[in-house]
């Protein structure tokens, strides 16, 4: 058996391989970019039907392959995220997932399980919620979904993961670009901080919790939808007082920093308690995954 994990040098996926590694199992990388590993990798824009089915076709036939598809388009940086268009969002996400099960399906390679990151919003089972407005990742991602109804005839098993927003200490990189890190930044470098958007929650988990809940997707389950995220959203304002609280209890900065609140009427998230799959998580409240972020961060900085 071998595993071939798509966006294997993104942040979920280079923890995802870390931790296959420490199991001692075969894992090839598809990926864009050069992953930070010497991993077997195989360069690859799944956006590029011809290039998707070349790096396919490389694959031995005779292997069985388990296949977590995390390659796509998600940006964590504000500023950036404007930058982008529907189309980037739906070539890196859509056209990427459909190229990629079509070129599976035309190898005809011997896939036991089949796993797919998407995000937590798309749980609600009342479709008429799903407002998706300009948020053209989630709207993406949904049609990404349905493209895999293909795939169900061509493995034994076929997990959709949708998976909320994902903190934590990277095995690579020791402080990753997330909320706690952002909020992190801009208190040490600012001395008065204003803040739009405090009422806005969130749910958060950790990035030990996702990877240990990927892995665990059985094989005899046929189809499934695993919800992959932790209980009772949290607000910005929180975040930001329990990293401005961590900042001076490690010793960073002498004293709290000024912040001012606003709060925001737009871009509220529909609240995922109570539907969660996953029952074994380390860290089942967002509160604990802020928690947890924040003392690891400020520890590796003091």
């Amino acid at each position: 058996m071998k595993y071939l994990v798509t966006g294997g040098s993104g942040f979920i996926g280079t923890n995802l391989v870390h931790s296959l590694l420490k199991r001692k199992k075969e894992v090839i990388i598809l990926d864009k970019v050069k992953p930070h590993s010497d991993v077997p990798f195989l360069n690859c824009d799944l956006s590029n039907l011809n290039k998707t089915n070349e790096v396919m076709g490389t694959l031995d036939k005779n292997e069985e392959y388990t296949i977590f598809h995390l390659a796509g388009l998600f940006e964590k940086d504000f500023k950036k995220r404007q930058l982008l268009t529907k189309k980037d969002y739906f070539d890196n996400n859509l056209l990427a997932t459909k190229n990629l099960v079509n070129s599976l399906i035309r190898s005809k390679l011997n896939m036991p399980k089949f796993v797919f990151s998407s995000p937590a919003l798309l749980n609600p089972e009342d479709r008429s919620k799903w407002a998706f407005g300009e948020d053209y990742y989630v709207e993406s991602k949904h049609y990404a979904e349905l493209e895999l109804e293909s795939l169900k005839n061509y493995c034994d098993s076929l997990h959709i993961a949708r998976i909320s927003r994902v903190i934590g200490k990277d095995n690579f990189y020791d402080i990753p670009m997330d909320i706690v890190s952002y909020f992190m930044n801009l208190l040490i470098e600012k001395d008065k901080v204003a803040i739009t958007g405090a009422n806005l929650k969130r749910n958060y988990v950790y990035i030990s919790d996702v990877i240990g809940s990927l892995i665990k997707l059985k094989n005899d389950v046929p189809f499934s939808y695993s919800s992959i995220f932790s209980q009772e959203q949290v607000n910005l304002k929180f975040v930001a007082n329990l990293v401005n609280e961590r900042l001076v209890d490690s010793g960073i900065l002498e004293k709290e920093r000024e912040i001012s609140f606003k709060e925001s009427v737009g871009n509220q998230i529909l609240s995922l308690d109570g539907k969660s799959t996953i029952s074994d998580l380390q860290f089942k409240n967002s509160e604990l995954v802020v928690k947890k972020a924040a003392k690891e961060y400020t520890s590796l900085l003091s």
